[in-house]
């Protein structure tokens, strides 16, 4: 195991804090999609569809 130093300790806690930070900053529907727990025995192979949103770059594309 790792010698725990205090730049590393440090550091993880940094992490830590912005994870939770992070987690407080998603819209509602995210957190809830999040909580729906996957049906067992099911992979992400069992998608059947995955969907991209893009937004176009209006000052660099119509210049």
């Amino acid at each position: 195991m790792n010698k725990q130093t205090r730049r590393n300790f440090l550091k993880n806690a940094g992490l830590i804090s912005g994870g939770i930070g992070m987690s407080n900053a998603l819209p509602a529907a995210i957190k809830k999609a999040f909580a729906i727990n996957p049906d067992k025995g099911t992979t992400f192979e069992d998608a059947e569809h995955i969907v991209l949103l893009m937004q176009e770059n209006r000052s660099f594309d119509h210049c």
